[in-house]
């Protein structure tokens, strides 16, 4: 006997399409309307992927023909140069932006490197070279984005780029949930904000997760719920509690959510480079890049465990200290062993292979030890940005960087501190960027 012949539903999978088409086709049409409602009204429910940092007046009226760098808006350390100059250039002008590097922190202003650099430029060429300094202490290239528009607006004829020095320091962060994933949020947000409806239901969901800079709250501001919130806020200070990380060593958790936060932070310079560079040439200026240099001889602030075992990693890093009597040598290769991303072992082997005569194998350790500390200033690979962002764009790129190991073995010669060269370092810099800005100028000045 024949069965009774059925009619089948839709499948699944169609179901789930056609769900996915409608859903598509709702949020565009809520897309399209609000675009309307926002041109019609001027209302702007965009929102930034990172921390909003309102107007930032760069150039101030000084007198009817001149203008000078607007006095310190921001944090108590960020800081200008009392530069007086006149908006149009009357000579051939030089712009450098960057950090406190660029500043010249600890320097007189005539020097700092991009006064040297003004001096060697005259030398060479002959005649009358403004080099104006533009860097902006405690700062990072986020925050330097309105310096590089009101620095091309000055019409300069080539523009340096030294920045990096604070990108991991002051730069900012996730806290909760988010930090756990930091560059799936990161992308998720950077994605869709251009949409006026993410806006709108980032907003109507209370804004969050949204990131924070360093310099915007401190310990006591903040509570925890979760312990972990706790630690991983604690190991961003400097120097990290002692009664919160204990021997300046984090665990594996916590190394784990700052090692994906460092990754991002540089990812996101990237960007900010690129955008930089993508401004000045937009423009028909030059633009010039530099590595940011830092004396290679001072410890790591604070050590993680990236990988092995924290129990025994601990137990390495006391008897290392501790003990001064024993085979450092195989104590310290065993540690390595243990633990080979942890950068108290790196630098602790950097010293042993600078001691030895060995100063190329100790540099690699050194810039270990750098790259996996887990609170650096700059890390290798944010030159290394610098360096690849260089040679994708064609640019001139003067690598400072080789003052790392240069002045290995007096590194007081150069630096002031850990990345700000004192005058002569400032002198050798300045000899350094005039060097590669001179042969280019010389042709310019020819045609």
């Amino acid at each position: 006997m024949a069965m009774p012949r059925t009619i089948s539903s839709p499948s699944r999978g169609k179901k789930l399409a056609f769900s996915a088409v409608a859903t598509l086709l709702f949020f565009g049409l809520a897309e399209a309307g609000l675009q309307l409602v926002a041109l019609a009204t001027g209302q702007d429910w965009r929102v930034n992927p990172l921390p909003d940092h309102g107007h930032l007046d760069v150039l101030c009226t000084h007198d009817e023909t001149r203008v000078r760098l607007c006095p310190d808006q921001g944090p108590s350390y960020e800081k200008v140069r009392a530069e007086v100059f006149t908006l149009a250039p009357t000579n051939r002008r030089v712009i450098a932006v960057g950090e406190s590097f660029v500043h010249g922190l600890g320097v007189k202003h005539a020097e700092a490197w991009p006064a040297r650099l003004e001096a060697h430029l005259q030398d060479r060429l002959g005649e009358e070279i403004e080099v104006l300094n533009m860097g902006r202490c405690g700062t990072y290239t986020g925050r330097l984005i309105p310096i590089v528009e009101a620095a091309v607006a000055l019409k300069p004829e080539i523009l340096i780029l030294a920045v990096g020095n604070n990108e991991h320091t002051m730069t900012s962060f996730y806290t909760g949930w988010a930090a756990r994933h930091p560059s799936l949020v990161y992308t998720v947000s950077d994605t869709f904000s251009p949409l006026q409806s993410y806006g709108l239901l980032y907003r109507t969901f209370g804004g969050s997760p949204k990131p924070v800079e360093s310099f915007t709250k401190l310990p006591e501001d903040v509570s925890f719920d979760d312990p972990l919130d706790e630690m991983i806020f604690a190991a961003r200070r400097r120097p990290a509690p002692v009664d919160k990380i204990p021997d300046a060593l984090a665990g594996p958790e916590v190394t784990a959510v700052l090692e994906k936060e460092h990754r991002l932070k540089e990812r996101i310079f990237e960007g900010h480079l690129v955008h930089m560079i993508e401004m000045a040439e937009d423009a028909g200026i030059q633009v010039v890049l530099a590595t940011v240099p830092q004396d290679l001889s001072l410890p790591p602030v604070l050590s993680g465990v990236h990988e092995g075992d924290e129990a025994e990693i601990r137990t390495h890093l006391r008897s290392i200290e501790g003990d001064q009597s024993q085979d450092r040598h195989a104590a310290l290769n065993a540690a390595l062993d243990a633990g080979p991303k942890v950068s108290k072992f790196l630098y602790m082997k950097g010293r042993e292979l600078q001691q030895a005569g060995d100063h190329e194998a100790a540099i690699v350790m050194y810039r270990q030890a750098v790259e996996w500390d887990l609170a650096p200033d700059g890390t290798p690979t944010i030159n290394d940005i610098t360096r690849r962002t260089a040679e994708a764009h064609g640019l001139l790129m003067v690598d400072l960087d080789v003052l790392s190991g240069a002045h290995l073995d007096n590194p007081r010669e150069v630096f002031k501190d850990h990345v700000h060269v004192n005058a002569a370092g400032a002198e050798i810099v300045g000899r350094m960027l005039a060097d590669a800005l001179a042969p280019t100028m010389a042709i310019k000045a020819t045609r």
